[in-house]
């Protein structure tokens, strides 16, 4: 950890974990989804149920949505910038729920391709990460490359896949495999030393086993 990670980036608003953080888990998201984004529907829980305005979740996470950067002074117009791009918005506080991390929101969104829902956490210093997908419990971490593969749940297959990576000469840094029942539907998520090679996903999609494979790029944080 450096003084960075305790700071959080510059930003456009006042909070590193409800702003910075926010625009990230927007980033992220959309890097996972596929297709034009047509709607997304947001809801804040915990302490960004309470102060998303004063703090701009609610612009903030439109704009990563959008692909904005933490310092992009178009956030502050992110509004406008999804509209003209013909995406349609809603929000919801939910005071109800307490969530595991009091700094949460779940999007919902829909593209001309499929429709995604995640759970986003932002644990302070800018830094953003994605809990729940495909309603999995999962640990999607800004700042890595990491790789999604949803899968059936069989014998091998995570060897299929890492000499599918080695092959490339990348360097898988950690990996952890949930499955909802053996023989069910799984998802392994690999944190990769090194950048992702958009030819060694294809390779992997066409694994049998394979129902679907998304990338989360790092970014230059």
């Amino acid at each position: 950890m450096n003084i960075f990670d305790v700071a959080g980036p510059i930003t456009l608003g006042p909070s590193s974990s409800h702003t910075a953080g926010v625009i990230r888990i927007g980033n992220i998201y959309r890097k996972l989804i596929r297709g034009k984004i047509k709607k997304v529907d947001i809801t804040f829980y915990g302490s960004l149920a309470e102060t998303f305005y004063g703090h701009r979740s609610h612009l903030a996470i439109i704009g990563g949505i959008l692909g904005f950067r933490e310092y992009d002074e178009r956030i502050r117009r992110a509004f406008y910038y999804a509209r003209r791009e013909g995406i349609s918005f809603t929000f919801r506080i939910d005071r109800e729920f307490y969530p595991p991390h009091p700094v949460s929101l779940k999007i919902s969104g829909k593209s001309d391709e499929e429709t995604l829902e995640v759970t986003g956490v932002s644990p302070g210093g800018g830094v953003a990460e994605i809990h729940e997908i495909w309603s999995f419990p999962v640990l999607i971490r800004s700042g890595t490359n990491t790789v999604l593969v949803l899968h059936r749940d069989t014998p091998g297959l995570l060897s299929k896949i890492a000499s599918r990576v080695f092959a490339f000469g990348i360097n898988i840094g950690t990996a952890h495999l949930t499955r909802m029942r053996k023989g069910g539907e799984a998802i392994l998520i690999l944190e990769l030393d090194d950048p992702i090679d958009e030819r060694l996903v294809k390779i992997i999609e066409k694994i049998d086993e394979v129902i679907k494979v998304r990338t989360v790029p790092r970014d230059d944080l």
